[in-house]
């Protein structure tokens, strides 16, 4: 079924003829996701895993998450440190049920959860004082307000002004400069401390500056954008 977004020609693939078609037959072209303003602005124009256009830069990327960041034994690793965020929430439910008329945003509970194990696996424990958690928690509440949002911008790109309008620009872009102040900030305070080492388990950031390292003898570089965007 053809549908006409805006500008965009979108097809609704409903059949199993097509889907295998479009994922398996064909799936290199169809391999990229549509390119979005606010991915755009938020992830570096594509340097990140989830929204990279399929090329070498994207093979590059799924092989360092496949080997060195999401492997069964790292998974593995962090097992303590989601024991603990798990255990810190069923505290602070308790507190919660037990002070107030007993009604219990679970929701809540539950994706702060899930942000606090991506935090201490992306940064670690040690790098999460001082507010930085907080920080972290706001960044990504704006994020999913503006990666699920419907944007005019999108629907009609020749249109330029739209952004004007709108605000998606402003927003994403102050978003993003959230994100890289601190991504910069956590980044030298690992080189600063020459690793993060959460309990002699090495977080994300640790992996790839120790990645880069490596890289930088045999002249491809993990650039610091790269790292960001990753």
């Amino acid at each position: 079924m053809h549908l006409q977004l805006g500008q965009v020609p979108t097809l609704v693939v409903s059949s199993p003829e097509f889907a295998r078609e479009v994922l398996k037959t064909q799936d290199k072209i169809f391999a990229s996701r549509p390119s979005l303003k606010a991915t755009r602005i938020l992830f570096y124009g594509g340097r990140d895993i989830g929204f990279s256009p399929y090329g070498e830069y994207w093979r590059q990327v799924r092989k360092i998450s496949t080997i060195h960041l999401f492997n069964s034994k790292r998974a593995q690793s962090f097992r303590g440190v989601r024991e603990e965020t798990v255990a810190h929430m069923i505290e602070n439910l308790r507190l919660v049920s037990t002070s107030s008329s007993g009604l219990v945003n679970l929701s809540e509970f539950i994706k702060s959860y899930v942000v606090e194990v991506i935090a201490r696996v992306t940064f670690g424990k040690a790098f999460l004082g001082e507010g930085v958690s907080e920080r972290i928690h706001r960044l990504v509440e704006e994020n999913g307000k503006l990666l699920l949002g419907l944007h005019l911008e999108d629907l009609f790109p020749s249109y330029k002004w739209l952004e004007f309008f709108t605000g998606l620009n402003a927003r994403a872009t102050k978003t993003f400069h959230g994100w890289d102040d601190l991504f910069d900030e956590l980044i030298e305070a690992h080189i600063r401390a020459g690793g993060g080492a959460d309990e002699g388990i090495s977080d994300f950031v640790d992996v790839l500056l120790t990645l880069q390292k490596e890289d930088s003898r045999d002249g491809a570089v993990l650039t610091r954008k790269d790292i960001k965007g990753i």
